[in-house]
């Protein structure tokens, strides 16, 4: 019996992993920025939870979609640790 092969490739699961981790990282400036009092806790909460919700609504299959949401994230961790400076 033969396994049926998966629609991903192994980078693809990496580009995953890469978008995961821009996630985290984002989500970690905002409670670090809520922490200093620089920004609201609810509002950190509400972006938190936006970007997880975003997240999971990205098509693992499709690249070009996995790619541009972790440049975006990785834009607004820039933006928001421009902010503690």
């Amino acid at each position: 019996m033969i396994a049926d092969r998966s629609a991903w490739r192994a980078n693809d699961a990496v580009a995953y992993d890469a978008l995961t981790d821009a996630a985290s990282a984002a989500i970690a400036t905002l409670f670090e920025l809520a922490d200093e009092g620089i920004l609201e806790l609810t509002q950190a909460v509400r972006e938190a939870t936006d970007i997880r919700r975003e997240v999971f609504d990205v098509d693992g299959y499709d690249r070009d979609a996995v790619d541009a949401q972790r440049e975006s994230l990785e834009q607004r961790t820039s933006e928001l640790r421009g902010r503690s400076s």
